[in-house]
């Protein structure tokens, strides 16, 4: 029978950090004993890597990128309460051993941790998973055009907004991934003259990218590719995080300051 890895248990947890649709489970009778039984360090026994560290009602990990989780059990059920509410059947549950069928029919066995692990640092938070950097990416360019002194500057900046991706792991399950978005900001000077300045989002190309795909992609990136009688060629990409899969977009500004926009062939 196929085992899954330690990397596969983790993304089952993957769905949010709040209760969410958990309310509905935490109507019904806890079973206490069993709750207290799965305190501790757990580690996988395909592995012999730390899986997780259980405690009163929350799951916590030991990459501080991945979010406590709270759970119940009862029922012989293991409920991770998330945004998204995942439930797998208890197999076995001891003081020390802790196993669970996934939904796809194999088992999970897991095996408390005794020795030096016990007393790992417990992350409280996580932190959102970003594509590039948390710093604003700066890029400044002089050059000459059409006889005159021009400065083009590209402001590369990290947000808040955040976009979720919904990803397959190998063994075809669907695990949800936050990452940040960011805002472009592009200005043109001519000498001391501004001749263009604004604040890019994604969403100023929806009429050159699909909606299906615009949802879940970010503005990555923009650069000064080069100059023509059309004016200043800012290249900029719009992809999906961690994926191949990303749209060029061509954005002119004009001699006069007027910016248009088109894909890349």
């Amino acid at each position: 029978m196929h085992r899954w890895s330690l990397s596969l248990l983790l993304a089952l947890t993957l769905t949010g950090c709040g209760w969410g649709n958990g309310e509905e489970s935490a109507k019904k009778q806890a079973d206490y004993d069993a709750i207290r039984l799965l305190g501790g360090v757990w580690t996988d026994d395909a592995t012999g890597i730390v899986a997780m560290r259980a405690q009163n009602d929350t799951i916590f990990y030991t990459d501080s990128t991945r979010m406590p989780v709270k759970f119940s059990i009862y029922d012989d059920t293991i409920f991770l309460m998330g945004e998204r509410e995942e439930k797998y059947a208890i197999v076995q549950q001891t003081e020390h051993v802790f196993a669970f069928r996934t939904p796809g029919g194999d088992t999970v066995t897991l095996t408390k941790d005794t020795g030096e692990n016990t007393e790992f640092e417990m992350p409280t938070a996580r932190k959102d998973v970003a594509v590039g950097t948390d710093q604003v990416v700066r890029k400044d360019t002089v050059l000459q055009f059409q006889g005159q002194r021009f400065h083009c500057y590209v402001y590369v900046n990290p947000t808040k907004y955040k976009v979720n991706i919904q990803e397959q792991t190998y063994d075809g399950l669907t695990v949800d991934n936050t990452y940040y978005d960011n805002i472009i900001h592009l200005s043109v000077f001519k000498g001391a003259e501004r001749l263009f300045s604004r604040d890019i989002k994604k969403r100023a190309y929806r009429h050159l990218i699909p909606e299906d795909f615009l949802s879940g992609a970010i503005l990555s990136d923009m650069e000064l590719r080069h100059t023509d009688r059309q004016g200043f060629h800012f290249f900029a990409t719009v992809c999906v995080p961690d994926g191949s899969s990303c749209y060029l977009i061509d954005n002119i500004v004009s001699p006069e300051g007027k910016l248009s926009t088109k894909v890349v062939e």
